[in-house]
């Protein structure tokens, strides 16, 4: 996997027309002008706290509407193919509402935070490869 650019500061509108790929687990999908990003609630923060119950976000702070702000990165490689034909990827480190988490740019920017994003991707990949989530070229 290469990591092919790294953002910030997009604004975007969470689940407009998005959803959750698996409400239980936090993973879902962002649609913005940065295109069909993927995240999870486990790196996401409310008001400049992080998310603690997944349930809760799915249900209350983080429904369908909220408005919110987020880092991603842009992947490529091969592993990518199943999801977009042009074997690209992009992918939240950290999404937020309201002002910007204090060190948020820091603490994404670290191998553990790179590991447990890697976590998630995979699970997004197996989902796709079994088919329980369309590929991000079909949905568009």
């Amino acid at each position: 996997m290469k990591i092919k650019q790294f953002r910030s500061g997009i604004t975007t509108t969470i689940f407009s027309s998005q959803e959750y790929i698996d409400p239980q687990s936090g993973l879902g999908m962002l649609y913005s002008n940065a295109g069909i990003v993927l995240f999870h609630l486990n790196m996401t923060w409310v008001d400049g706290k992080p998310v603690e119950d997944i349930a809760s976000a799915v249900n209350g702070e983080l429904q369908i509407g909220t408005r919110v702000n987020f880092v991603y990165c842009s992947l490529e490689g091969e592993e990518y193919a199943n999801v977009n034909t042009d074997g690209n990827m992009s992918q939240a480190a950290a999404v937020w509402t309201g002002a910007r988490p204090e060190k948020v740019l820091r603490t994404v920017d670290s191998p553990e935070h790179f590991a447990e994003m890697e976590t998630y991707r995979q699970t997004f990949l197996e989902l796709v490869d079994e088919r329980k989530f369309l590929p991000l070229a079909i949905a568009r």
